[in-house]
């Protein structure tokens, strides 16, 4: 159950300064920051943050570790769920691409290593494989659908 969390909780955080230093297209530099804002969010375990930050209206489904969720409410009740005990998450991105695919529409792949430490001390560590597709919605970048896995 943890794993489940580690998927999405830390992929949706603390990022390498390096990916702050490159050079973006607006629609790049826009998403980038709702990324980063997301990553954010899920090392302060923040659901309603992460929740704010997805538009499901397009049922575009979810996957996180080989589970297909057809509306994120369902995959964000997983996390709240197995988010308990969880004391602290950290992520490292290891490689991150942006690609704006219209003036609206952009795909983020990343893949790194996610930390989370558990309120009794154990600690887990897991490679991992993200996509996210974004689209701007009344102005504001969203995640329409994400996929998720553990890197093998």
């Amino acid at each position: 159950m943890k794993l489940r969390l580690f998927s999405l909780v830390i992929c949706l955080a603390a990022i390498t300064p390096s990916f702050a230093q490159q050079n973006y297209s607006k629609v790049e530099k826009e998403v980038n920051a709702h990324f980063l804002s997301m990553l954010e969010a899920a090392e302060e375990l923040n659901n309603d943050k992460l929740d704010a930050g997805v538009d499901d209206s397009l049922k575009a489904g979810f996957v996180s570790n080989n589970v297909y969720y057809k509306d994120f409410a369902k995959l964000l009740s997983v996390v709240k769920v197995n988010s308990k005990g969880v004391s602290k998450q950290e992520v490292t991105i290891n490689t991150k691409k942006i690609t704006e695919l219209s003036t609206n529409l952009a795909l983020v792949t990343c893949h790194g290593i996610a930390n989370a430490s558990l309120d009794d001390g154990r600690q887990f560590s897991n490679s991992f494989c993200w996509s996210f597709v974004y689209k701007k919605i009344n102005g504001a970048w969203k995640v329409i659908h994400s996929h998720q896995s553990a890197a093998r």
